[in-house]
């Protein structure tokens, strides 16, 4: 008896550390998506982008380059003080366990802190990736066919990181 209930516990923690929420993104989320009162999403495709990599989440390490890569972003879009200006408040309201919907690892209803996912949670972040795109669909009328591009691009990137190289085609 002892075994079967050790065992349970055991099956019933990996099931709940692997769980991962469909992917959401709320573009720039506490700031503008654009200066443009007509457009109004010229760095919206930057935010988007971010998000993919705040959804999955990871170590400290790869939270610092993806908010690298947003600066970076709205940089070429904008202009380079309004660029460090976003930079500084996703490195401050961006921590992880702040319950922010937000924060780092937003995908994990609990969140994660800095862990990167293990092989059974990138499976089913793989098996999540549709809905990256599902969402990039949603803003196709509204985005430029480059920002589009670009939302691909990143994701593409992202979702081949997930990918161990021995297993990548």
């Amino acid at each position: 008896m002892l075994k079967a209930s050790l065992a349970l516990l055991f099956y019933a923690s990996i099931s709940w550390s692997a769980q991962i929420l469909p992917f959401s993104t709320d573009g720039c989320s506490a700031y503008v998506d654009g200066f443009d009162t007509n457009a109004k999403k010229e760095w919206f495709h930057c935010c988007f982008a971010h998000d993919i990599a705040y959804w999955i989440g990871g170590t400290s390490e790869e939270r610092q380059e993806s908010d690298v890569e947003l600066e970076s972003c709205v940089a070429k879009v904008s202009n380079s003080a309004n660029a460090y200006m976003m930079y500084l408040a996703v490195r401050i309201g961006g921590r992880p366990n702040t319950g922010l919907p937000w924060r780092w690892a937003y995908g994990y209803e609990n969140g994660r802190g800095y862990t990167s996912p293990t092989t059974s949670e990138k499976i089913l972040i793989l098996d999540e990736f549709p809905t990256v795109y599902d969402s990039i669909k949603e803003y196709s009328d509204v985005l430029s066919e480059e920002q589009i591009q670009y939302m691909n691009m990143m994701g593409e990137k992202i979702q081949k990181q997930l990918i161990p190289a021995s297993e990548a085609p």
